[in-house]
């Protein structure tokens, strides 16, 4: 019973404690336009609003 019990705790303890960690904050993005349609990065991509 009591190694069960450790147990639980050790396996439930890093997933409380993710819960309070501060979340990675968000890349900046930019908002563009595109002239035409364009290959970025490999992807192809059509022309109008894009994000970066």
């Amino acid at each position: 019973m009591k190694r069960s019990f450790k147990l639980a705790i050790v396996l439930l303890l890093p997933v409380i404690a993710a819960q309070y960690l501060p979340a990675q904050p968000r890349p900046a993005t930019q908002r563009s336009t595109l002239q035409k349609d364009t290959e970025i990065q490999g992807y192809p991509c059509a022309g109008g609003y894009a994000w970066f």
